[in-house]
């Protein structure tokens, strides 16, 4: 068991599924093993934070960070059809 306050992101399609009985076993789990832990949802698409690291890598600008983070969203990437 953790005994440290620590952040667990759950990223991923199958945690956007909104099923609430597997995110509460998620939950629970997580719980168990760090009772201090925070569960949150990743809110930005994991495409994001790789373009990001790209970016650093090459110096890129504040604005072009601002970019991707507007360009690169769930919705924007999931498109009409879905």
């Amino acid at each position: 068991v953790v005994k440290r306050d620590v952040d667990v992101i759950l990223g991923g399609g199958v945690f956007r599924s909104n099923d609430e009985r597997f995110l509460s076993r998620v939950h629970d789990g997580v719980m168990a093993a760090a009772p201090l832990a925070k569960v949150r949802m990743l809110e930005a698409p994991p495409v994001l934070g790789a373009a990001l690291i790209g970016l650093d890598q090459v110096r890129g600008k504040v604005r072009a960070e601002a970019a991707l983070r507007a360009a690169l969203t769930h919705r924007r990437l999931s498109g009409p059809s879905r």
